[in-house]
């Protein structure tokens, strides 16, 4: 079986500066680049997670530069679009080279990778953790290998799951979306071929631009790390902004602070402010403050909140299932429901101002009708805030 790049390091880092990935272990954290990572984030921001209104500037025009074949095309590889992309990284990470900032280098292994190589890398670092592979198929093996090692890494910190949960559902399903990508697989020369042209064609020139304030952001990161805790096995969070992960899980700083967790502090374009992955003995966290996305974000909370705080009353919600096929005005909903014409005129103003219903003038009277683009909106807004998989009939998740 051919070993793919960094395939058999212990912690699955590419090759490198020996001396320095010895001395950032020491110290039990590191300061990164990850091209792969970015890539699944920039994927993520084009397939709409984020709601272009939400981006930075330069971000938004890198997505609305993306031609709409292409992106039509991307469908294919990465199913519904939803949800946060992590194709890429999965890969890299089983080729050796999730902290490689080189496209180039990062690729041609990840290219080589193949469903066999895979299932190997998969099968040593469970082995470290006590699982073991079942499946009557590789494909099976790799799926189950996989979810199993998501599955520990977070048990590994303290967080509760179990089978069959979200996190367990979404790993298995990304999986199995990947096996098909890895070399050999039938959708293997298309996804490059895919991947290539928005590489070369769009986002390295746009990488290029914000090339030097991320590596000066590196610098200066490391530098200020390693003066705070120069001999310590642990790195001081203080710095981090109250929003990372780092702070908002408790699981994940206990791990970090004592030392059972390396931190990898990822550095990004995007301005990603709560963006974590877990791997057994690892965390790789972006460390952003919060800026335009965290404040676009809170907005969005916001306004999703006013919209749900309008159906948080029963009268309310009968006054929709009211109007749901004709239009009815004040008096003729106050009889049906047993309550006077100004509670119904208060309770249709709040529905209004959320945006649920419309209102309209039939002479002296007013009509309320509803509006079920807005009502579908809101509930693909929770699901969106609450990033909730969409499970199907067979118990698979959509991705």
């Amino acid at each position: 079986m051919k070993a793919t790049k960094g395939m058999l390091l212990k912690d699955g880092l590419a090759e490198g500066n020996h001396e320095e990935d010895q001395n950032m272990e020491r110290l039990g954290w590191r300061v990164a680049q990850s091209i792969p990572m970015e890539l699944d984030a920039a994927l993520t921001t084009i397939y709409g997670y984020f709601g272009v209104s939400s981006l930075a500037e330069d971000v938004a025009e890198m997505v609305q530069a993306c031609p709409e074949d292409w992106v039509e095309e991307g469908l294919k590889y990465l199913g519904s679009g939803k949800r946060i992309v992590s194709l890429m990284e999965m890969i890299a990470q089983l080729a050796g080279v999730l902290l490689e900032s080189d496209y180039r280098t990062a690729t041609l292994a990840m290219r080589a990778l193949s469903l066999d190589d895979a299932v190997v890398e998969l099968q040593r670092q469970s082995e470290q953790v006590g699982l073991s592979a079942h499946g009557n198929t590789p494909k099976e093996q790799f799926v189950n290998l996989a979810a199993g090692l998501k599955i520990e890494s977070y048990r590994s910190v303290g967080f509760e799951l179990t089978q069959g949960s979200p996190q367990d559902l979404i790993a298995r399903a990304e999986a199995d979306r990947i096996s098909v990508i890895l070399r050999d697989g039938a959708l293997h020369d298309s996804f490059w071929f895919w991947m290539d042209r928005f590489y070369y064609d769009l986002y390295r020139d746009w990488r290029a631009k914000k090339a030097p304030e991320l590596q000066a952001l590196q610098n200066q990161t490391t530098a200020m790390l390693a003066a705070r805790s120069p001999q310590q096995a642990s790195p001081q969070l203080d710095w981090l902004s109250a929003m990372n992960p780092l702070h908002s899980y408790p699981e994940l700083k206990t791990a970090v602070t004592s030392g059972n967790l390396e931190a990898v502090f990822w550095v990004e374009p995007f301005g990603l402010f709560d963006t974590w992955t877990l791997y057994p003995g690892r965390v790789v966290v972006s460390f952003s403050e919060p800026g335009i996305l965290y404040e676009n974000f809170k907005s969005f909370v916001e306004d999703v909140a006013v919209r749900t705080k309008a159906l948080a009353d029963p009268t309310r919600l009968m006054i929709l299932r009211m109007i749901r096929q004709f239009d009815l005005m004040n008096t003729e909903m106050a009889d049906l429901l047993g309550v006077s014409r100004p509670t119904v005129s208060v309770h249709a103003r709040i529905l209004r101002e959320a945006g649920l219903i419309r209102s309209y003038e039939d002479g002296r009277a007013v009509r309320h009708q509803i509006v079920p683009e807005a009502v579908h909106q809101l509930f693909d807004d929770l699901k969106k805030l609450l990033d909730l998989p969409e499970i199907m009939d067979d118990g698979h998740v959509l991705i």
